[in-house]
């Protein structure tokens, strides 16, 4: 079914009105032209209104556009709207905005709430999800017409809908005469109708004509057909011949009769025309542009797609989205996961300053995904940072490390000792070196977004993790509070406390960012949940399911509006009423989190069986066995990065699972799904059977190298493995203490088990394959363990290299098998700070100097941290980026202004792979 528009013919005749009623026919500027290039949902224009304020709404086939004279936002189906397709616009005198929409009925925006109201088949007495017309009248009562069910009022006051005649008719245009009583017309099915004391009285016109449009006359009605013009005298049509001897404006050249789809007068002297290539406006206001967006630097995730192009990697679809809207989008190449952190950073320092140099501008926005979150921090919180973001966006990036996958992140860095990166995406690394040493940069906006992909229907394999997108949890993508100085810092001197959550996020639905010039504070961290997968591409999954960087509804919801314009306002703040959407399954807000500071959701801490591995070559089959012991629900996980498999489970009893198998309740479901750092199968079954399981594992690609799989299953079971060590960070030589139990949900210990640890030391040669240690743990009071067979067993362990080290802790019982995974930190004692530092003001420049002695040169990074103990509140914190040489080594770390708070704190790191901390000193104020 085609859907009727306006015909284009009345269009002309009110262009011809217009273009001699107003100083349009003096003007001889040409048009100026708006396309989703300058900030249009869309090109194909179908509505046009002006709200009181001055401001233009602009409705398209695409959606609806907010022009305002710094600012054009756009809303889509992903905000509310009930659908894209924008047929009507009308604005009441509250300023809510009303929408016609082509198949979601009407929808109604609050400009204060920042909010939208649908009123649909399923949800309201509508007549009718396709609308094509809306008027208000004096009433304040909305009138609708609609697609082959006529015409229908709405009630805001009482919330409710009333059909008038015409009900079987498709109305194409509704107008409000200017006559004393306000009649209101109506052109249904080709014929004008008159409401007359709360009846539709027929105006047919002359011959039978069919009429395409309406107007108003001086308080007399005019009928528009293909051919003529007809006025309503009162009691009959009389032929109408307006404008004769007078011509069009010479600027209307450039548009033709059959391209106009809507038109309205500004609040001066501009005329606006839509048309299907965009709006057209005659003498637009000098503002009427906002300024052009900043170009966009994108930072991709761990691996390195295709060639290292914008053309390969995940962002590909994202860039089509950008050209379109007129965005101009440029890739980070060398970006590594060989490279650490810090190298990384300063590929990306290189990378932002070559865009200015060729676009001119002073600052870029910066689109971070996954990885690229931390690689973008390390920029952005270094002394590398050159003060050129204007602000960052971060998408599914493990803030406190990646947690729910632990184990599949262990077998990789194993598997690729080469790569720094794979350490650095650890929970242990993300706590104890990246949060623990640096702070948001309290000058650079970041919006964080984590999926809840258990919302999206298919996706029951989730159901039993916590909130994640399927890669990420919720709890470590949020887990990032802001600057303690964000947006502004206490007066120097104040002597008073920093205002009431002063740098603090805001608390749950506390609604939108501060007015301006409220006084309020923006937190330079805004946190955002929606219902986003991790990376996963069309190619992956179902077209139906949304991830961040395909298909556009992400793009549409959060992006395009903020990279557009350039008042930094947080990512979704159009419509959200939270910075936090409520999540679902019952958790509602989210608590904080205890790891890794910031929001967070449930903590997760992970029980699964030790994980079985095997290297298959193409076409072969390969069986491995797991003991399942008591359960609510066993997640088969099966990981094989760089090749392709089917994987297949049987159960005790013989019943086999298929990858055809789609999710069931209280059955199993298969899930496939490709990610960033790899391929990975599993399947969910709810109340598994004790006893062994046989994973089943078929290579179906071709490749000509054996692929690396391993397999595990993580349960919800009473049985839980504990395990620790005395020292998360050691020096070389000294020794650990590694402690395990399994204990049951009522907290008391197993105490039948046999305890084992396999500790992976780095080798001397960097990049080389790790080697193992095996180590068992004993309950016998003689081993650090306790007390004899009191169920905590334990042993010491002696690393002889510096490095971070894995250590895997099996326990094997009657019926039951449990495994656990962490890193711990071994310090070569390669370099430390001298006390105590010195402060200095040379040449106008405020300088704290620390010497440090290092033994081995290298690259190094020193953390300084400004506190007020009289406040308890951090001021400053730095950390600076140096290669030293052996030998004694003075840095000159430059402030920012005169320091009179105390110097509390000073932390080293060797950063020459993935960092640790070398040293580690409080000491006072040096000037004091």
């Amino acid at each position: 079914m085609r859907f009727p528009h306006f015909s284009s013919l009345f269009f002309f005749f009110l262009l011809a009105f217009f273009s001699v009623s107003s100083a349009f026919a003096a003007q001889h500027d040409p048009f100026k032209i708006y396309t989703t290039r300058d900030g249009l949902a869309g090109d194909y224009v179908t509505a046009i209104a002006f709200a009181s304020d001055g401001s233009a709404w602009v409705g398209t086939t695409e959606g609806a556009t907010h022009i305002e004279p710094q600012r054009w936002t756009s809303y889509t189906r992903v905000h509310g709207l009930g659908d894209s397709w924008i047929t009507a616009l009308a604005i009441a005198r509250d300023q809510r905005v009303w929408f016609g929409t082509h198949s979601g009925g009407v929808s109604v925006f609050d400009p204060n709430a920042k909010t939208f109201t649908t009123y649909k088949l399923d949800n309201s007495e509508i007549p009718s999800n396709f609308v094509t017309q809306l008027i208000i009248d004096s009433k304040k009562y909305m009138w609708v017409g609609t697609l082959n069910n006529g015409v229908a009022q709405f009630d805001p006051g009482t919330q409710r809908w009333s059909r008038h005649a015409l009900t079987n008719t498709s109305i194409t245009y509704l107008l409000h005469g200017f006559d004393e009583r306000r009649t209101l017309w109506a052109i249904a099915d080709g014929r004008v109708y008159a409401l007359n004391g709360g009846k539709w009285e027929l105006r047919e016109l002359p011959n039978d004509e069919s009429a395409v449009g309406l107007f108003d006359d001086h308080r007399q009605m005019v009928a528009v057909t293909r051919e003529r013009m007809f006025l309503w005298n009162g009691e009959t049509w009389e032929k109408y011949v307006p404008f004769q001897g007078r011509g069009l404006s010479p600027s209307f050249g450039i548009l033709k009769e059959s391209d106009i789809t809507a038109s309205a007068e500004g609040t001066g002297d501009d005329l606006w025309y839509g048309t299907p290539r965009g709006l057209y406006v005659l003498n637009p206001l000098s503002s009427l542009k906002p300024p052009p967006p900043l170009p966009v630097v994108l930072i991709h995730g761990w691996t390195v797609a295709g060639d290292d192009t914008l053309e390969t990697s995940e962002f590909r679809f994202l860039k089509s989205y950008a050209d379109r809207d007129g965005i101009p989008m440029y890739y980070v190449r060398g970006v590594s996961p060989k490279n650490t952190l810090y190298q990384n950073a300063q590929v990306i320092r290189d990378e932002i300053a070559r865009v200015k140099r060729e676009t001119g501008a002073d600052k870029v926005n910066i689109v971070a995904f996954s990885m690229g979150g931390m690689n973008a921090r390390a920029y952005l919180e270094t002394s590398l940072y050159a003060n050129d973001v204007n602000r960052a966006i971060i998408l599914g990036t493990p803030q406190a490390g990646v947690d729910i996958w632990k184990p599949i992140l262990f077998q990789q860095i194993l598997a690729k000792p080469d790569e720094p990166s794979a350490i650095e995406l650890s929970p242990e690394y993300a706590q104890r070196i990246v949060n623990a040493t640096r702070l948001p940069n309290p000058n650079v906006p970041y919006d964080l977004l984590i999926g809840d992909a258990r919302q999206q229907a298919g996706l029951e394999f989730l159901d039993d993790m916590p909130a994640s997108d399927a890669l990420i949890s919720v709890a470590s993508a949020l887990a990032l509070d802001p600057s303690p100085n964000s947006g502004q810092a206490p007066p120097p001197n104040s002597g008073q406390a920093p205002p009431p959550n002063s740098g603090q996020a805001p608390p749950p639905n506390s609604g939108q960012a501060p007015p301006p010039n409220s006084g309020q504070v923006t937190p330079n961290v805004r946190k955002h949940i929606n219902a986003d997968l991790h990376d996963w591409g069309p190619e992956a999954v179902p077209l139906d399911l949304t991830g961040y960087l395909y298909p556009r509804d992400t793009w549409e919801r959060y992006l395009r509006n903020a990279l557009r314009n350039n008042d930094n306002a947080p990512i979704g703040s159009e419509v959200l009423t939270s910075p936090l959407t409520p999540l679902p399954k019952g958790e509602g807000n989210l608590p904080p989190s205890p790891a890794g500071g910031g929001v967070g959701g449930e903590v997760w801490t992970g029980n699964h069986t030790p994980v079985v591995t095997a290297k298959i070559r193409a076409g072969e089959t390969v069986t491995r066995t797991v003991l399942i012991d008591e359960n609510k629900s066993a997640r088969f996980i099966a990981y094989y990065p760089g090749g392709k498999m089917d994987f297949s489970i049987i159960a005790p009893d013989r019943k086999k699972y298929e990858p055809s198998d789609l999710p069931r309740e209280d059955e199993a479901g298969v899930l496939s799904l490709s990610t960033d750092i790899a391929n990975f199968s599993g399947y969910v079954v709810k109340n598994a059977s004790v006893g062994k399981w046989e994973l089943v594992l078929t290579r179906t690609d071709r490749g000509e190298d054996g692929v690396d799989v391993s397999a595990y299953v993580e349960l919800d079971a009473p049985l839980t493995l504990n395990a620790l060590v005395r020292w998360q960070t050691l020096d070389l030589g000294a020794s650990n203490i590694i402690t395990g139990s399994v204990r049951m949900d009522s907290g008391k210990t197993v105490r039948e088990v046999k305890m084992t640890a396999r500790v992976a030391q780095p080798a001397t040669v960097p990049g080389e394959p790790y080697s193992f240690t095996e180590i068992e743990l004993f309950d016998d009071g003689k081993h650090n363990d306790g007390v004899a067979n009191d169920g905590f067993f334990a042993n010491d362990f002696k690393p002889a290299r510096a490095g971070w080290h894995l250590v895997f802790v099996n326990a094997e019982g009657n019926g039951f098998t449990r495994a656990t995974e962490f890193l711990i930190a071994v310090n070569p004692n390669d370099a430390q700070i001298e006390s105590p530092a010195t402060f200095a003001h040379k040449n106008d420049l405020w300088t704290l100097d620390v010497t440090v002695t290092v033994h081995r040169a290298g690259q190094y990074a020193l953390r300084l941290s400004f506190w007020n103990p009289a406040l308890n509140y951090t001021i400053v914190q730095k950390l600076d980026l140096f290669a030293a040489h052996t030998g004694t080594n003075v840095i000159s770390i430059p402030l920012d202004r005169e320091p009179r708070e105390c110097f509390a704190d000073s932390r080293l790191l060797d950063v020459n792979g993935a960092a640790f901390e070398t040293d580690h000193i409080n000491q006072p104020c040096p000037w004091e």
